[in-house]
């Protein structure tokens, strides 16, 4: 069920959707395909899995969320071509991606504490924002997950700021 958010964008529950043109998935897919040659010819693993196929779905939804984000906020996506570890992934902001439509917000020990982490979940072109956290408060122990591939802080949805208040932060 879906209904108008201000601004006339569609929403679920409340959570603005974002639908990415064809143009605009085919970016954000060879974006990724751009971040996965990257981390293989730097030897990076990924964080969330131990397969090389995953790997590529992980780099590619990650790009289109992250898509999705700046097309929300109005902001310029520069991609994975000029992109750089330190700086955030839409403006200084980091955007973690997830197909799970419980999916939770993952945080690592070595991400910034000052800067936003938002919580984009869907695939193939339509994404929700479901919302953010600072990074100081995703480090919670409360949010400590020690079974997954990666242990880091993986915050429910649910203590998420939703986003319709991100413009009174």
């Amino acid at each position: 069920m879906s209904d108008q958010a201000s601004g006339g964008l569609p929403t679920i529950g409340g959570l603005p959707i974002i639908q990415l043109t064809n143009s605009e998935i085919l970016q954000g897919a060879v974006a990724g395909i751009l971040r996965q040659c990257n981390a293989i010819q730097s030897d990076l693993k990924n964080a969330r899995t131990t397969t090389d196929q995953m790997a590529w779905q992980i780099n590619v939804e990650g790009c289109l969320g992250e898509m999705a984000f700046a097309k929300w906020l109005g902001a310029y996506w520069a991609g994975a071509s000029t992109r750089k570890f330190h700086d955030g992934d839409v403006a200084k902001f980091e955007v973690r991606t997830t197909d799970n439509k419980n999916g939770r917000l993952f945080v690592y020990p070595n991400n910034p504490d000052e800067r936003f982490f938002w919580l984009v979940r869907g695939c193939i072109g339509k994404y929700e924002i479901a919302g953010f956290k600072l990074g100081s408060e995703c480090k919670n122990k409360d949010f400590w997950e020690e079974e997954l591939q990666t242990p880091c802080f993986a915050v429910p949805a649910g203590k998420l700021s939703r986003p319709e208040v991100w413009s009174s932060v």
